[in-house]
């Protein structure tokens, strides 16, 4: 994910773990960081442009 989402770990840093949540048929996205102690904090929610489905 390091490729796709670099200004997530420049913004996280790059000791965190980023994850995207998602379901299939909705625009809402989760970004999600875990940190080195398996913490996991909710820290963006967006919707995703219909161009990319």
């Amino acid at each position: 994910m390091a490729g796709r989402l670099p200004h997530k770990y420049r913004k996280y840093g790059s000791n965190s773990k980023v994850e995207i949540w998602k379901h299939p048929t909705d625009l809402l996205h989760f970004t999600v960081v875990v940190s080195p102690e398996n913490q996991r904090t909710l820290v963006t929610v967006f919707e995703r442009q219909k161009q990319f489905f």
